[in-house]
């Protein structure tokens, strides 16, 4: 900001209103201050012509083409309900899906199967094994596309159960009668648990973080205590591994 003298012996305005009896006042220099400091002008999003100026073209293009080779370059990627010690359904068509690099091949083996699939130009990939039927001997789960490959130990196959609904179902073992006991007792490494994290979003999520446990007592206590008790009958009557998947959330609308 520049500041200078009048060239008037008689007060200006300035001073006038500030009556500090100065002999000659300083005023200063606005249209200087103003014109150094005058913000740039912005193009707008379009001319008046209705065009797009060339700068906000060349941008959106380098937009697209950025996103073009993330989308080229995704790295092999399954959801985390794929993990050891997984349960897989017994007697339908296993589904299997996830993210990769655009145009490799994906290929799933597990027991005698031996499936491949091609990454669309989004990214994703999805294949079908056949059914298998419901078994203790626990085996190997593999998923690769040349590069990267994801190993799944202690895989099984029987029944697989969803646990929904709201605080009815949310309620865990830790909060019902004889928790200690019913904690104690619960090892059965034939039933697996995944509780699903709680997250709101907007979207459908491609994955929760968090993984298969046996159903232990140190993974026992925040599960469903209705879903555990259904499962271990389950297991009981059919005499087949179970997995139980815990998505309750109490005072939560039921959307499909």
């Amino acid at each position: 900001m520049q500041i200078e003298k009048c060239h008037s012996d008689e007060l200006c305005n300035m001073c006038k209103l500030g009556s500090l009896g100065v002999p000659r006042c300083r005023r200063v220099n606005v249209f200087n201050a103003q014109k150094r400091m005058k913000p740039p002008i912005l193009s707008s999003p379009t001319r008046k012509d209705g065009h797009i100026p060339t700068i906000m073209f060349k941008r959106f293009c380098f937009g697209l083409l950025a996103l073009n080779i993330f989308l080229s370059l995704q790295a092999l990627e399954l959801p985390r309900v794929f993990s050891d010690h997984m349960v897989l359904q017994q007697e339908l068509p296993i589904p299997v899906w996830g993210k990769a690099e655009s145009g490799k091949t994906v290929t799933v083996t597990f027991k005698n199967q031996t499936v491949s699939a091609e990454v669309s130009d989004e990214g994703l990939w999805g294949i079908t094994l056949e059914p298998e039927k419901a078994s203790f001997e626990p085996a190997t789960f593999l998923v690769s596309d040349g590069e990267n490959t994801f190993e799944y130990e202690d895989v099984l196959v029987g029944e697989v159960w969803l646990c929904s609904g709201q605080s009815n179902m949310d309620w865990s073992i830790s909060q019902s009668g004889e928790a200690d006991i019913e904690t104690l007792a619960g090892n059965h490494p034939e039933i697996r648990l995944y509780r699903v994290d709680r997250k709101i979003a907007d979207e459908p999520r491609f994955s929760a973080n968090v993984e298969w446990r046996l159903c232990s007592p140190g993974s026992l206590p925040s599960f469903s205590a209705v879903g555990y008790s259904f499962g271990r009958d389950l297991r009981q009557v059919l005499d087949v591994p179970v997995g139980l998947i815990h998505s309750a959330w109490g005072g939560t609308p039921a959307i499909s």
